[in-house]
């Protein structure tokens, strides 16, 4: 399953870069389409995203100067705190977390 999604999001990527690379070679083309390709780009840079957060990330550890405590951070948005309860995703992005056993 996870090579069927790697190579799902391979093609994606590549459509994306090939779709806005014909759009500018051949403008005079894509007058009518053009609106509709760059909303379907938008999405697929979405769902690229997206499917990114499902990845899992180590939290990162920082040492509190006041406290000398060690902080986790979400690798993605920096989020502090979120190894309090050792959730599986990050309350703030939604990054899927991989936490050391």
């Amino acid at each position: 399953m996870e090579n069927e999604i790697e190579k799902a999001i391979e093609l994606l990527e590549d459509f994306t870069r090939t779709d806005r690379g014909m759009r500018s070679a051949f403008p005079e083309f894509w007058n009518d389409y053009d609106k509709f390709c760059e909303e379907k780009c938008v999405a697929i840079d979405i769902l690229l995203k997206v499917s990114e957060k499902q990845k899992p990330k180590e939290p990162l550890i920082k040492i509190m100067n006041y406290s000398g405590l060690p902080v986790e951070e979400c690798p993605e948005c920096g989020c502090r705190n979120i190894g309090f309860y050792k959730t599986k995703y990050c309350p703030n992005c939604g990054q899927l977390l991989k936490w050391e056993e």
